[in-house]
């Protein structure tokens, strides 16, 4: 939410003259959010119409693994899973079943949207962000996200398969994490 720095305007002003208000600042908030997701969407059908799927693939594991650095949550559980289970289940109603033996997480969330704020499929199924829907292969995303973070945590190698998600018309996402026998580098 922007902060008034004079009266009428606002810090993302772009002096038009017109006199903003929060909930014109708040209209256009939530409308460049919409245009984002939609523009996101896009691109994401763009690359995959003109990307081989390993190279889509590639990018949005890059960009979950990206997210995750910038969340930095992981760091703060190096060696300890069982705390970060604790803190996602407090944080996000995430359940995690973990045999340690096998070396398998498996990880689901609680029934929501995407947790990804540039997409919501609420909208996308009410047609509200236009003609634009993000395609599942952005899941990879989050395959990458987990990989950060699960290999951040235990300092090994990690697989992820994603059992199911939102954006493939499930109520709710699952992951399977295979937590591998070669160390980290």
């Amino acid at each position: 939410m922007d902060v008034k720095n004079e009266v009428g305007k606002s810090n993302d002003c772009q002096n038009c003259k017109i006199k903003c208000d929060l909930e014109s600042d708040l209209f256009r908030s939530n409308w460049w959010l919409n245009h984002l997701g939609n523009q996101s969407a896009k691109l994401w059908s763009l690359l995959n119409e003109q990307l081989e799927t390993d190279q889509v693939i590639s990018l949005l594991e890059s960009l979950g693994r990206n997210c995750a650095q910038q969340c930095n949550w992981a760091s703060q559980y190096v060696n300890d899973p069982e705390g970060f289970f604790d803190f996602m289940n407090k944080r996000s109603g995430e359940e995690f079943r973990y045999d340690k033996e096998a070396g398998i997480i498996l990880i689901t969330t609680r029934e929501r949207d995407c947790d990804c704020k540039i997409i919501n499929t609420k909208k996308q199924d009410k047609k509200e962000m236009g003609q634009y829907k993000m395609p599942p292969i952005y899941c990879s995303c989050s395959i990458g996200w987990q990989k950060y973070t699960y290999e951040t945590i235990v300092g090994k190698k990690i697989e992820v398969r994603v059992l199911e998600s939102v954006l493939g018309g499930s109520d709710k996402c699952a992951f399977e994490i295979k937590i591998l026998e070669d160390d980290l580098l």
